[in-house]
C-alpha cells in the first residue's frame, strides 16, 4: 500500500494528481491511527522512497499552496513519536524545505499552522533542534505568529512550543568530557552512521 501511494505521487503530472497523492500520504501516515500500525505505516513510506518525493514535490511546486500544505502535514506526520525519523527529516532536507513554504506562502494559515507543527515535532530532536537554530528557524516562526495573532489555537499555540523547545540549551551529547563542542562534521558524522543503522532496520 505504501508503495503504490509514494509511486502515485512520483507518476504525477498535473497539480490535481500530485495533490490527490499527497492527501492519500498524509491519510496513510495520520497520527491518529493506532500507534503500533502508525509507526509501521510511517516507516513504510519513508522505506518506499516518500520522503524524499515529498521534498522533490516541495521543491518543484514551491508556488502552490495546496501542494506544500499538504507536504507539511506529511513531513509532520512523518516526524510524530519517531525520534530517527526526525533525524531523517532532517537530514534529507526538511527543515530548509519547511522554512520555504512558510517564507513562500505566510499569509496562508493552514499551511503556517501545519509547519509550525512539523517544526515543533522536529525540535523533540536534540540534533534536529541544534540544526534548526542554525537555520534561523525562530525568526521564521515569530515572522508567522506574528502575521497570524488571531490563530490562537493554530499557529500561536504551535509557535510558542516550537519557540521554548528552540530556547533550550544543546543536548550534553554534543559536549566532549571537557565541556566543549564537538565539531560539527563529526556530528554530522555519527548522524549519518545513526540513519544508516535506521534505513537498514526498515529492510
Amino acid at each position: 500500500m505504501a508503495t503504490k501511494r509514494v509511486r502515485a505521487l512520483e507518476r504525477a503530472g498535473t497539480p490535481e494528481q500530485i495533490e490527490k497523492a499527497l492527501r492519500k500520504i498524509v491519510s496513510h501516515t495520520n497520527i491518529e491511527l493506532d500507534s503500533i500500525f502508525g509507526i509501521e505505516y510511517r516507516n513504510e513510506i519513508v522505506h518506499a522512497g516518500g520522503l524524499k518525493a515529498i521534498l522533490r514535490t516541495m521543491r518543484e511546486h514551491h508556488n502552490s499552496v495546496t501542494i506544500q500544505d499538504l507536504s507539511c502535514q506529511a513531513l509532520s506526520n512523518l516526524a510524530f513519536e519517531n525520534d530517527k525519523m526526525r533525524l531523517v527529516v532532517a537530514q534529507l532536507g526538511g527543515i530548509s524545505a519547511i522554512l520555504k513554504a512558510m517564507s513562500n506562502h505566510q499569509q496562508d494559515e493552514n499551511l503556517q499552522w501545519h509547519a509550525i507543527q512539523a517544526l515543533w515535532r522536529l525540535t523533540l530532536n536534540d540534533w534536529v533542534r541544534d540544526r534548526m537554530a542554525k537555520k534561523g528557524s525562530a525568526d521564521v516562526i515569530r515572522q508567522t505568529m506574528a502575521a497570524h495573532p488571531s490563530s490562537k489555537e493554530n499557529v500561536q499555540f504551535w509557535g510558542e512550543l516550537a519557540l521554548k523547545h528552540l530556547k533550550e540549551p544543546p543536548s550534553e551529547i554534543f559536549l566532549d568530557h571537557e565541556g566543549c563542542e564537538v565539531p560539527d562534521w563529526l556530528i554530522d558524522f555519527a548522524m549519518a552512521i545513526l540513519l544508516l543503522v535506521f534505513f537498514l532496520s526498515l529492510y
